[in-house]
């Protein structure tokens, strides 16, 4: 490893040997230090991870928040680069972030680009999606939610852009987004109960239409195709989910 010697970076893991040797590679030219916080990989993951030059934590999952800042307390260096198993560096964001004048009051943007099955998507309200993952970690922590993990940090930060792509490869086939669909459904419907949200008539019949028209018409996803079409059907099959999840969840007490 011959990177920046004052940038950690950190990834949680959870059965990700399909990306986890990609995504290290990419982060190997900015730092020497890479932390990976898996929480009981079956696959190969660890001893991908580990081979490619990673300090490997385990940690039960406690929440995408709970296990990110896990890692920063980890980090030998105060400059964190947080990224998930499934996102690559490219060569411009490597470059910049390697001859940037950090400064600690400072969060910086990344600008991330998903593949969806093979392509890449430019609407459906995914790009460009900056994401506040650059930051001196003693001015900033992830909060807990259980659906949206973000940063918190004081007033008066300064929010600045890298140059360069994060490349997501998030969706490998439509079951796969189903799946996941699911799972970001059944959070969401948590993290309404847990906040005291109550979900509206209008809510509970529209909801998902409504989503469906945002992503595939305000959003443009029909520009996208077929797969900009089968992200807004996903779009509304998730709120469908929340909104089942949530009426189950209040029925159980």
């Amino acid at each position: 490893m011959n990177g920046n010697h004052n940038i950690s970076a950190v990834i949680i893991s959870f059965n990700e040997e399909k990306l986890i040797q990609q995504c290290i590679e990419s982060i190997l030219p900015i730092t020497n230090d890479i932390i990976i916080v898996d929480s009981g990989s079956t696959d190969q993951t660890v001893s991908l991870a580990t081979a490619a030059g990673a300090r490997v934590f385990h940690m039960p999952w406690e929440g995408y928040g709970a296990n990110k800042n896990f890692g920063n307390s980890k980090a030998r260096y105060d400059w964190i680069l947080s990224i998930d198993a499934d996102e690559i560096l490219d060569n411009d964001l490597a470059n910049h972030i390697n001859n940037i004048d950090k400064n600690s009051d400072t969060i910086y943007k990344i600008k991330s680009l998903v593949n969806y099955n093979g392509k890449w998507i430019r609407h459906c309200g995914w790009y460009p999606a900056w994401k506040l993952r650059f930051f001196h970690k003693t001015i900033a922590k992830w909060n807990l939610d259980p659906v949206h993990e973000a940063l918190i940090y004081p007033s008066g930060i300064n929010l600045k852009e890298l140059n360069g792509k994060l490349l997501h490869y998030s969706y490998n086939s439509v079951e796969d987004h189903k799946s996941k669909s699911t799972k970001y459904g059944k959070l969401k419907a948590e993290s309404w109960l847990h906040s005291g949200k109550s979900i509206g008539v209008l809510k509970r019949l529209l909801g998902p239409t409504f989503k469906f028209l945002r992503t595939y018409i305000l959003k443009l996803g029909f520009l996208d195709g077929r797969e900009g079409y089968i992200i807004s059907k996903m779009d509304a099959r998730m709120i469908r989910t929340a909104i089942q999840h949530y009426n189950h969840l209040k029925k159980r007490g």
